[in-house]
């Protein structure tokens, strides 16, 4: 393995933009920390990328087709830096080191077989697990050299895409985005900096998508914290540039509203155009089972994808309508002289029903108030996905919903 010692001393010019085309939609997958966070292997991982691409339709063929492996690749404690004789996993090169327990054929050997079928597998870098962080490295040489070694295990592994955590010292997007340039080869990009680290106007945005939170657990109160931090950057989130509120934990949820809690998660993700990147066991059929008319629901998939400027909006945050009803809207459509938005309801209250409620349209939209006062509009029930015959003038009829349990409808001129 070569590495150029002699661009060390480079100067990183400013990035603005990523906008490399590789997720002009929110992409669609599936990543290993939620499940199994650092207890990773070669085989678990084949395992998971089969699941992808089996049944009838498959998960593959709807669009979750990134397959991402997280934490707990690399070999701790391979090499010390000096002078603090800090432990580290990339070597006096800057050489990432693998687990090779873990990866006897080595990553490049998974990642051709996740491409052959048909997957686009990513990987992961700044770990967490046995981070190199703290003070204690003073070692500029070696760190720049990690730069490279980074980038040069995505180039020569053959994988697709990249989380960069933020747990270590390599924190430098704009010399990562610089050094993959470089290879003229293109990554999706994904920025994991627990909240930090995250565009402020639409000229800067070096990744595909950028965590807006924290670590997403499997409870209810992680997912509505998570999601509330979406609102804030609806006018920077975008195509090349999306807002996530990290991985779906849909199908990992327990207690008595489990099911209904997990596919409110999930048609949030969708409404605020989230990434969805699914992170349960995908080989447990009896989950798989309970979750799949959701995940692979077109309707709502089709809301995620959408993009017409407006990446989804929160109505009520910071102004509650009352007694726990939350509304989302999103414009969708916009063809043939007909628009399209789409309405997302949930209850936050854990005991009570929501009370019956007309919502004004011009809430969502002025003109399509307007266009449903005046004519005929029609509604479909995206999760039944049917059309049905509510009442609809210049407001909508929000029937009452269970405790964390969902409505999501279109609303069609």
């Amino acid at each position: 393995v070569v590495v150029v010692v002699a661009l060390l001393c480079f100067m990183i010019p400013f990035t603005t933009a990523l906008d490399n085309g590789l997720a002009n939609t929110p992409p669609m997958g599936w990543r290993s920390w939620n499940c199994f966070q650092g207890d990773i292997s070669d085989s678990l991982l084949r395992e998971q990328f089969k699941a992808l691409v089996l049944g009838t339709p498959s998960l593959a063929s709807l669009g979750y087709v990134h397959a991402g492996v997280d934490d707990g690749w690399q070999q701790c404690n391979s090499f010390y830096v000096q002078p603090s004789n800090s432990s580290a996993f990339h070597d006096a090169n800057g050489i990432p080191q693998v687990n090779k327990t873990k990866f006897p054929e080595g990553v490049k050997s998974m990642a051709v077989y996740g491409n052959v079928l048909g997957l686009k597998v990513g990987w992961y870098i700044n770990n967490c697990i046995c981070h190199e962080s703290g003070g204690h490295i003073k070692n500029e040489t070696w760190r720049n050299l990690s730069y490279y070694g980074d980038v040069q295990q995505l180039v020569e592994t053959g994988v697709v895409g990249v989380k960069v955590d933020s747990c270590g010292l390599h924190n430098d997007m704009d010399t990562y985005v610089e050094l993959i340039n470089k290879t003229n080869k293109t990554f999706l990009i994904e920025r994991s900096a627990q909240g930090g680290d995250t565009p402020t106007n639409l000229s800067y945005c070096p990744y595909n998508f950028f965590r807006s939170s924290g670590d997403i657990r499997n409870s209810w109160n992680s997912i509505m914290h998570n999601l509330a931090t979406v609102p804030q950057y609806v006018n920077i989130s975008r195509p090349n540039c999306w807002a996530y509120p990290d991985m779906l934990q849909v199908g990992r949820l327990t207690g008595p509203l489990a099911d209904v809690e997990s596919r409110t998660h999930f048609g949030a993700w969708c409404i605020a155009s989230s990434p969805l990147i699914l992170g349960f066991d995908l080989t447990n059929q009896t989950i798989l089972k309970a979750v799949l008319p959701y995940i692979a629901n077109p309707e709502a998939i089709a809301v995620n994808q959408a993009w017409l400027g407006d990446p989804g909006r929160c109505l009520t945050c910071g102004a509650p309508v009352n007694n726990g009803i939350n509304i989302w809207a999103k414009h969708v459509n916009n063809t043939g002289g007909k628009d399209v938005y789409a309405m997302f309801v949930y209850n936050s209250d854990a005991t009570n029903p929501t009370p019956e409620l007309p919502y004004h349209l011009s809430n969502i939209n002025n003109q399509l108030a307007t266009v449903c006062n005046t004519s005929s509009c029609t509604v479909r029930d995206v999760w039944q996905r049917e059309t049905i015959c509510v009442k609809i003038e210049d407001s909508i009829i929000i029937p009452s919903v269970k405790p964390h349990d969902s409505i999501f409808y279109t609303i069609s001129t």
